[in-house]
């Protein structure tokens, strides 16, 4: 039984303006500057012994075979994702995460996006060819991936940086998970992250060079060294990103997210 300290009046006595360690369930708490008659009846309340203020519950021990065999088993049976990646920083830093998607070694200039939507089209965006996009928004992934908010044929970031990755997709146009889509285009990905105190990093300093990792093996500093060696400045990113040549574009909004009746009438003929 759980013991506390409190005001208390107890059987037979008047207030106690001393503090007593009493017995939960024999304990009356009085609210009141001085106790009266007025108070709960004194009957429910017995003076506790002094055994009953120092009961011990004494557990069973487990023998340590058993409790080796409790530990691996809860040990084996964890539910979530260890944090098995890094994203090291030119400034020296080094934040710790869970990785999905690709799998390996990126580098890349580090930029945040706030956007709360529409993480499909940022990944697709030619704009960030080169650059790891870290999301302030702390939940992505929970509606999937589509067909049809493709920016481009495909993904042109290096990495996307995340607080968390949804494990439950809900909407009715997804074919895949973010997980499988960064797996298809060979982009890292990066959760379990203080993503808004990475930003705050960012906002202050500007854009990093940052290396995302997976190999163990390779020491922080040999990835800080990385970061040091290259820039993004001076590369000729528009060659890789742009199409081969000109096309026009005919394809119609589909009828579900067309608002006028005029554009609806001219595609149906």
């Amino acid at each position: 039984m759980a013991a506390f300290t409190a005001h208390s009046r107890v059987l037979g006595g008047a207030c106690c303006h001393q503090q007593q360690q009493l017995v939960a369930p024999r304990v009356l708490i009085c609210s009141k500057r001085s106790c009266s008659s007025s108070c709960a009846p004194q009957a429910a309340l017995q003076q506790p012994s002094s055994s009953q203020q120092h009961v011990r519950v004494q557990r069973p021990s487990l023998k340590p075979s058993r409790r080796s065999a409790v530990v691996a088993h809860a040990a084996a049976a964890y539910p979530f994702k260890k944090k098995d990646a890094r994203l090291v920083l030119e400034d020296g830093s080094v934040w710790h995460g869970t990785s999905f998607g690709a799998q390996g070694t990126e580098i890349g200039e580090v930029v945040f996006n706030t956007s709360i939507t529409g993480y499909q089209e940022i990944m697709t965006d030619p704009s960030y060819k080169g650059q790891f996009v870290c999301f302030t928004h702390p939940h992505i992934g929970n509606v999937g991936i589509n067909d049809d908010d493709e920016e481009s044929e495909k993904c042109h970031l290096g990495a996307i940086i995340v607080r968390d990755v949804s494990i439950v997709v809900s909407n009715y146009r997804s074919v895949m998970t973010l997980d499988e889509y960064c797996k298809k285009h060979n982009v890292m990905g990066l959760s379990n992250l203080d993503t808004r105190a990475l930003t705050k990093v960012l906002r202050e300093t500007g854009c990093l060079n940052g290396v995302i990792c997976t190999d163990a093996s390779k020491s922080d500093e040999e990835l800080v060294a990385m970061t040091k060696n290259w820039t993004i400045v001076g590369k000729d990113l528009l060659s890789v990103v742009s199409c081969k040549e000109p096309y026009e574009w005919k394809d119609s909004t589909k009828d579900e997210w067309e608002f006028s009746e005029g554009a609806k009438g001219a595609a149906a003929g």
